[in-house]
C-alpha cells in the first residue's frame, strides 16, 4: 500500500495511492465515488460530529477493514440498557413489547427511548 499505515491514517498524515487508476477512473466517472483518495479523511471527519461513534481499523492481506462500532451514552440507565440490548438481538420491536419486556408502561419507554 505504498508505505501506508494505520498510524498514517488516523494521523492525517499520508498521500492517497491508486493502485488501479483505470479502475479508480471508472468509479469516478460512474459516480460510485466522489473524490479520489478522500474517503478516510471524510470518515474521519463524519465520526468528529457523531461522538456516538467509533471505528477500529485493521490492515490484512493488502487491504484496510474497517469496523464501525457504537458506543452507548455512559448516562443510560439499566432499563435503558436493557432496551438497547433487546432492540440489538430482536433487530425488530414494537414499544409495546419493549413495555411488557420491561415490566413498566409504554409512555416510560418512549421517553427512555428520547433520552438515549
Amino acid at each position: 500500500m505504498g508505505g501506508l499505515t494505520i498510524e498514517k491514517l488516523k494521523s492525517n498524515n499520508y498521500s492517497s495511492v491508486h493502485r488501479n487508476k483505470l479502475l479508480t477512473e471508472a468509479f469516478y466517472l460512474t459516480n460510485d465515488i466522489e473524490k479520489y483518495g478522500t474517503g478516510f479523511k471524510r470518515i474521519f471527519s463524519w465520526l468528529k460530529s457523531n461522538s456516538n461513534l467509533n471505528i477500529d481499523i485493521y490492515y490484512s492481506n493488502d487491504f484496510f477493514k474497517i469496523d464501525l462500532i457504537e458506543t452507548v451514552n455512559a448516562t443510560v440507565n439499566e432499563r435503558q440498557k436493557k432496551i438497547i440490548d433487546n432492540i440489538k438481538k430482536q433487530k425488530s420491536v414494537t414499544v409495546n413489547e419493549l413495555a411488557k419486556y420491561c415490566n413498566v408502561s409504554r409512555d416510560t419507554i418512549m421517553r427512555d427511548i428520547k433520552k438515549t
